[in-house]
């Protein structure tokens, strides 16, 4: 996990005024940096190696609707983050989104190192 100071308010899993301080993923804290929303604290990754968090991570993709999460793959080049989505998505059975799906499988073979 990567803490993270918030620039201004917003809606992030509940309320972050500006000035607070929380902790999200590190893609979720680089997607946040980029919209100008909160800038990291200084050695604050706190455990980014574990399989939980790399899990946690895939699951909060696609814990979004359809269009988001579609944005939000996009913008993601981790081979694992996208694997745990793609499981996540699955594990839904009957309520899996068939473009999140073909969206991950896609970006999963875009991201694998071409032999």
């Amino acid at each position: 996990m990567t803490k993270v100071k918030a620039i201004s308010s917003f809606e992030h899993h509940g309320r972050r005024d500006r000035g607070a301080e929380f902790e999200v993923t590190p893609q979720h804290a680089d997607l946040l940096e980029k919209r100008g929303l909160v800038k990291p604290m200084t050695g604050a990754v706190t455990d980014s190696g574990s399989k939980k968090d790399a899990a946690a991570a895939g699951a909060s993709l696609v814990d979004q609707n359809a269009s988001a999460t579609l944005a939000a793959i996009a913008k993601v080049s981790e081979v694992g983050t996208l694997a745990d989505a793609l499981a996540a998505e699955q594990a839904k059975g009957d309520r899996a989104r068939k473009s999140v799906i073909e969206a991950l499988t896609a970006a999963i073979a875009a991201a694998q190192p071409q032999v």
